[in-house]
C-alpha cells in the first residue's frame, strides 16, 4: 500500500453517493493506510490469523474474515449483513496479493450487486459482477503467472545482478542490453520492442513508458529504448539492494495466445501498424478520429463534470500572488531554463512563484535548481518527493469529489500524478498554474482544471508531440481538448511553427494558441572577458587564427548529433587546423564517438558532456552549428547571437523565430548537409563578415527576447497584472563589444602563464 492508493481511496470514498457508506475488505496490514478515510463504515480484514490481537478501531468497524479464500465465502454469514438489504454499500477490494475470489464475485451477485471497486496496478478499477467472468479471469490469471515461470526458466534472460543497475535519477535505474540493441523503440518507432520485464519472476509494467514518468512515478514502469532498458522497481525500492532478481524475456515474432495475453498485460505493442495509422491521423489533426478505448468512459466522465462544475473555481490565497510554476525536472534543457527565467521574473513582478517538479530533485534532476534558483527564495517542490500529502480537513469539495469518477478512468501512466497533483493544489491554492512541456501540461493542466484553479497556462515547447514517438502517448490529444474547451485554460507556443504545429493537431484556430517567444536573462549570460575567452581557446586547444565552432545540443536523434559530425568532417578538409567542441549529454554519445572515429577526426570533435559554462564557449568560439530535424524556439541560436557568435543552422519547428533576420541566408533545410557546409565556409573564411552580422544579429536579440517580455506576456495571457516593478527583470544592460578576434600579443601572453 503507498500513500497514492491511499489518497485514491480518499476520493472514491469522498464521492460515495451510498448511505451505506464504504466497506473496504483488506490485510490486516493495510490497517494503518485507512484512517480518517470518510464515509469507511467497516474493514473486513483478512489474514489475521487464529488468536491475532484485533487491532484498534479507528473510526470505523472492523470484521474478521478471510476473504482471500474461496471456502470463506461457501459460507460468509460472518459478513452477510454488511452487503444485503435496501441501501447497497460501495464495495472496494484491496486485493494486491491475491485476485479476488471468484466465489466472492458470486456471491454477491446473489444480493444484487453488478460492480464493486479493486485495487489493481496500484489503482482502483471496476470490476464487473459476472461469475462467469471471474472464474476464468481467475483461471487465465493462474495459468499465466505457471506460464511466465516456465518461459523465464526455459528461455529468460537475467537483466543483471544487484549492484550492476545504474542508477539515473528519481526511480529510474537503467542498464545496457547489447544483444537485443536493433530490437528496442527509438525516435522512429516507439512501439519496435517485445521486451517482458519481470521482477522475482511477476511481470512488470507499463512497457514503452515515458522516462520521465518511469523516473517520477516509477511503480514499475519500464522502457526498452535502443540498448538499454530503463526500469523502476514495483514498490520503488532500489535494484541494487531489495535481494530481488530482474529478468527479461522477448514475445515471439507469431506470437502464441499465452503470449498475447502476457504482452495486453504489459501494455506491449505487438504491432505497430495501428499505431502507425493513428499517428498519421493525429498529424493531418483528423477531428474525427475517435478517442482511444481507454479514455472513452474517461470523456463521458469529463464532459459530466464539465457541465456541472467545470466553471466553479476555489477563492485562491488571501494576497493572490502564489503561481504554481510546474515541469518535469530541473535538468539541464531549454524549458527548463525559461521556466526558472519566468519564477525569477514573476517573483520579480510582485507575484510569489512556486515550483512543482514531477521527478524528484536529485542529482541531474536538479542542475538549474542549483544553477539558477540558488539564493532566488522561490520554493520548489516535488511530486516524486515521498512528501506526505496533505489531504484536506473536513468534506471534499463537490468539485473535487465529482472529479473522482475522471481521476479512476485515466491511463495508469498519469493517473496517481495528476491525483497528487490535484491534492496538492487543493491545499496551496495558486491564482494560477504555468505547464511546460507535454506530460506536464496533461498531468499539471488536468490536476489544476479538477482542483479549481481559476487561470491556467500550458505550454507547448516544441512542435506537436506526434513528431516525438517516444514522448508521444495516443490520448494526449483527446485530453489536450478537454483542457482547451475550459475557459480558464489558455494554450501557448514559444514560436508561431510550434502553435501552427500544435493548432493543426488539434483542429483548432492557428490564433487560439498564443506565442510567447523564449527571454534571456542577461545577468546569467554575461559576455565572457577577452580574457575568459583566450582562455577557453587555448583549454581546447585552439589558437587565435584557428576556426573554433561550437556545438550546444542534447545528444539525441532529433538535433542530428551524426550530421554535426559529417558536416565537420568536410569543414576539416578546408580547414586542417579547425576544432569543434560539443556541450551536452544524450543516448546518441556512444553513435556520436563511433561516427568522429569512421571519419579518422579524433582529434577535430571534443565531447565535452554537461557544461555548466556555456555562455563563455559561445563567445570564445567563432561560429554555432545546429543541425536539428526538431525544435521549438532553440535557446542556444538566442544565446549564441547573445554572445555576438555567428550561427549556421537548420530550418527545424520555431528556429527561424530564434533567428535574426542578418542571418536568415545561414539557415538552411533540414539535412542538407552541402548547404550546412558552404555556409560554414563562407563565413569562417571571410572574419570581417562574419562579425558584422554577428554584431548586428546580437542587438536584435538583445531588444526581443528579454525576461521582462516573457513575464509581460505570460501575464497577459493568464489574465493577471503585474503587482510590482518590471524593469529590473527585463535587464538595462546593452550589448558589450564583440571585440571578436583576440590580440596576439593578449593570446602570447596568457599561453606563457
Amino acid at each position: 500500500m503507498t500513500l497514492n492508493i491511499r489518497d485514491f481511496l480518499y476520493l472514491d470514498l469522498a464521492g460515495c453517493q451510498s448511505p451505506a457508506g464504504v466497506v473496504v475488505f483488506c490485510n490486516v496490514d493495510d490497517l494503518s493506510f485507512l484512517t480518517d478515510l470518510p464515509n469507511l463504515s467497516t474493514c473486513v480484514v483478512g489474514g489475521m490469523g487464529a488468536g491475532a490481537m484485533m487491532p484498534p478501531a479507528t473510526g470505523f468497524d472492523i470484521v474478521p474474515f478471510d476473504w482471500m479464500r474461496d471456502e470463506a465465502w461457501e459460507e460468509a454469514k460472518a459478513i452477510q449483513h454488511l452487503v444485503s438489504g435496501a441501501a447497497h454499500p460501495e464495495l472496494v477490494f484491496l486485493a494486491r496479493p491475491a485476485t479476488i475470489p471468484a466465489t466472492a464475485v458470486n456471491y454477491l451477485t446473489q444480493f444484487g450487486y453488478t460492480v464493486f471497486s479493486a485495487l489493481g496496478a496500484n489503482s482502483l478499477v471496476d470490476v464487473p459482477c459476472n461469475p462467469t467472468r471471474a472464474a476464468r479471469q481467475a483461471r487465465v490469471q493462474q495459468a499465466l503467472l505457471a506460464y511466465c515461470e516456465q518461459m523465464l526458466d526455459t528461455r529468460g534472460t537475467s537483466l543483471g545482478t544487484a549492484g550492476t543497475f545504474y542508477f539515473e535519477s528519481g526511480y529510474c535505474y537503467r542498464v545496457l542490453c547489447q544483444d537485443i540493441a536493433g530490437l528496442g523503440d527509438d525516435c522512429d518507432d516507439g512501439g519496435r520492442s517485445r521486451l517482458v520485464l519481470f521482477e522475482d519472476k511477476r511481470p512488470l509494467g507499463v512497457a514503452h513508458s515515458n522516462h520521465g514518468m518511469i523516473r517520477s512515478l516509477g511503480r514499475g514502469l519500464y522502457s526498452h529504448w535502443r540498448h538499454e532498458v530503463f526500469f523502476s522497481c514495483s514498490d520503488n525500492t532500489s535494484p541494487n539492494t531489495n535481494g530481488r532478481r530482474y529478468a527479461f524475456l522477448e514475445i515471439g515474432a507469431r506470437p502464441d495466445n499465452m503470449e498475447r495475453r502476457l504482452a495486453r498485460m504489459v501494455g506491449l505493442k505487438l504491432s505497430t501498424a495501428q499505431a502507425d495509422l493513428d499517428l498519421a491521423l493525429l498529424k493531418e489533426g483528423d477531428g474525427s478520429k475517435p478517442p482511444p478505448p481507454q479514455l472513452r468512459h474517461a470523456g463521458r466522465s469529463f464532459a459530466a463534470w464539465r457541465e456541472q462544475h467545470g466553471t466553479q473555481t476555489y477563492v485562491p490565497d488571501a494576497d493572490q500572488r502564489r503561481v504554481t510554476l510546474m515541469i518535469g525536472y530541473l535538468g539541464p534543457g531549454g524549458a527548463e531554463r525559461q521556466i526558472c527565467n519566468l519564477a525569477r521574473g514573476m517573483k520579480a513582478a510582485g507575484y510569489a512563484p512556486e515550483l512543482l517538479t514531477i521527478a524528484p530533485l536529485s542529482d541531474e534532476g536538479r542542475h538549474y535548481a542549483d544553477n539558477l534558483l540558488s539564493g532566488a527564495d522561490i520554493p520548489i517542490d516535488s511530486l516524486g518527493d515521498g512528501k506526505s500529502v496533505q489531504l484536506p480537513q473536513g468534506p471534499l469539495s463537490p468539485t473535487l469529489a465529482a472529479a473522482s469518477s475522471i481521476l479512476r478512468r485515466l491511463p495508469e501512466e498519469i493517473r496517481v500524478g495528476v491525483l497528487e497533483a490535484t491534492m496538492r493544489l487543493q491545499v496551496s491554492r495558486p491564482i494560477a498554474v504555468v505547464c511546460y512541456l507535454d506530460m506536464i501540461n496533461i498531468v499539471g493542466g488536468l490536476a489544476a482544471l479538477l482542483a479549481g484553479v481559476p487561470h491556467i497556462l500550458l505550454s507547448g515547447r516544441n512542435v506537436n508531440p506526434t513528431f516525438f514517438p517516444n514522448l508521444h502517448r495516443p490520448w494526449f490529444r483527446e485530453i489536450y481538448q478537454w483542457l482547451i474547451s475550459s475557459d480558464r485554460v489558455v494554450l501557448t507556443a514559444n514560436a508561431e511553427a510550434g502553435a501552427e504545429s500544435y493548432a493543426c493537431w488539434l483542429g483548432i484556430p492557428t490564433k487560439q494558441v498564443k506565442v510567447i517567444v523564449n527571454g534571456i536573462a542577461v545577468d546569467d549570460l554575461p559576455p565572457p572577458t577577452l580574457v575568459q575567452r583566450v582562455e577557453t581557446r587555448l583549454r581546447l586547444g585552439v589558437g587565435s587564427s584557428s576556426p573554433l565552432i561550437a556545438g550546444v545540443f542534447r545528444l539525441a536523434q532529433e538535433k542530428e548529433p551524426l550530421l554535426f559530425v559529417d558536416v565537420i568532417a568536410r569543414l576539416r578538409q578546408r580547414f586542417p587546423q579547425l576544432k569543434a567542441v560539443v556541450a551536452g549529454i544524450g543516448p546518441l554519445e556512444g553513435a556520436m564517438t563511433a561516427r568522429i572515429q569512421m571519419h579518422g577526426i579524433e582529434d577535430a570533435i571534443q565531447l565535452l558532456g554537461r557544461c555548466n559554462d556555456v555562455h563563455v564557449l559561445l563567445g570564445a568560439a567563432d561560429l554555432l552549428l545546429h543541425t536539428a530535424k526538431a525544435e521549438g524556439l532553440p535557446n542556444v541560436i538566442m544565446e549564441a547571437q547573445w554572445q555576438g557568435t555567428a550561427v549556421v543552422c537548420t530550418n527545424a519547428g520555431g528556429t527561424r523565430s530564434a533567428l535574426a533576420p542578418c542571418l536568415l541566408p545561414y539557415m538552411h533545410a533540414i539535412g542538407d548537409i552541402d548547404a550546412l557546409t558552404k555556409s560554414c565556409i563562407e563565413l569562417l573564411a571571410d572574419s570581417s563578415k562574419r562579425l558584422t552580422l554577428a554584431s548586428r544579429a546580437q542587438r536584435e536579440v538583445h531588444e526581443r527576447f528579454t525576461v521582462g517580455n516573457l513575464v509581460r506576456n505570460t501575464l497577459s495571457a493568464l489574465g493577471l497584472p503585474p503587482k510590482g516593478n518590471m524593469l529590473p527583470v527585463q535587464g538595462a544592460s546593452k550589448p558589450a563589444p564583440l571585440g571578436r578576434a583576440a590580440p596576439n600579443a593578449a593570446s602570447k601572453a596568457l599561453s606563457n602563464r
